[in-house]
């Protein structure tokens, strides 16, 4: 190449270098100094990760042609270290599985598409001990109602369903209760329920938490009062659930759809009372939402007071616009 073409290229390199150490920057400062009521806070917890892992990557290669290579290593380096921060790759050890372990499965099933043999395959395969469904209903017919015909033809399990939530245990319940919760829209009441699992008392609730975002607010002229309002009652969702569960001394699983990356300020709100399983267990990436921004993390088992995790997956199964996460806990 030409003196002039290094030239233009070694400063090019440098100007994307500059910019994806800014945009570490910025994104550290967001996710860790600012509330998720600023609304540049919030597009950037809830960013899919790929568009800028893409960027950072398409840098690197870039920079490997520059006669300066300690530019290329800075590059990789930099997309290196914001590539693992920003899509929160996870490395752990499976734990010893023991005699007394028991299994969980959370999904948002999107109604698996309308096709009934999903989601009996789904349990059938895995066969979780117990099982956490969000959006389930039948959009079909009223007679042919997804809860009805899991009691119906699962019947190894305990079912019990509140609105478009439903939980299935192998475990005797012993109480169950559908909690009021603010919602605006479709309501889903949180189900809270205590099961008997090897003579010890575990509650269990399943969760849906309201969506911030949609693709479709990013062109909204309103976007700044919809993300505000949306937080707020997330906020109000939030709050609900930890009274519940700051009343409950008993081992504790939280499963469900909380629409919320692993990242920012009301995720932080969360692990700090309660262990993300993936985190604890999991490998890889963990994404469970494929569609329309795929590469994201939104759905979770947490545990607390006692329960230890084992294993956590995220199952690769196309029956919904999310994957079912799988995992196996013990008692400490």
């Amino acid at each position: 190449m030409s003196g002039k073409t290094n030239e233009k290229l070694a400063l090019l390199i440098k100007v994307i270098f500059f910019l994806n150490l800014s945009l570490m920057i910025i994104f550290y400062t967001a996710n860790n100094f600012f509330s998720e009521s600023e609304i540049i806070n919030l597009l950037l917890i809830y960013m899919p990760d790929f568009p800028l892992l893409f960027l950072l990557f398409f840098s690197s290669v870039l920079s490997f042609f520059s006669p300066k290579k300690q530019i290329f290593f800075l590059n990789l380096s930099l997309t290196l270290l914001f590539g693992l921060y920003q899509s929160g790759l996870k490395v752990n050890k499976k734990g010893v599985l023991s005699k007394d372990f028991f299994s969980v499965l959370t999904l948002n099933t999107d109604s698996f598409h309308g096709e009934k043999n999903n989601y009996l395959k789904l349990i059938r395969d895995n066969k979780p001990d117990i099982f956490f469904f969000q959006e389930l209903v039948s959009y079909k017919s009223k007679k042919d109602r997804y809860p009805r015909d899991l009691k119906r033809i699962l019947n190894e399990y305990e079912i019990i369903s509140s609105g478009r939530l439903t939980i299935g245990s192998k475990f005797p319940i012993l109480k169950k209760e559908f909690i009021n919760f603010p919602s605006k829209g479709m309501r889903d009441d949180l189900i809270e329920a205590d099961i008997l699992i090897n003579n010890r008392v575990v509650t269990i609730f399943n969760i849906h938490l309201y969506t911030l975002l949609r693709p479709d607010d990013l062109f909204s002229r309103d976007i700044y009062s919809i993300l505000r309002e949306r937080q707020k009652l997330r906020n109000e969702q939030l709050e609900k659930l930890f009274q519940e569960i700051n009343k409950n001394k008993n081992p504790l699983i939280i499963a469900g759809d909380f629409n919320t990356p692993p990242r920012g300020n009301f995720y932080r709100r969360i692990t700090d009372k309660l262990q993300d399983t993936f985190s604890e267990k999991g490998n890889g990436f963990g994404y469970t939402y494929g569609k329309p921004f795929p590469f994201i993390r939104i759905d979770y088992v947490f545990t607390g007071n006692g329960i230890k995790t084992l294993s956590a997956k995220v199952l690769k199964e196309k029956i919904s616009d999310h994957y079912p996460l799988f995992i196996r806990v013990n008692f400490n």
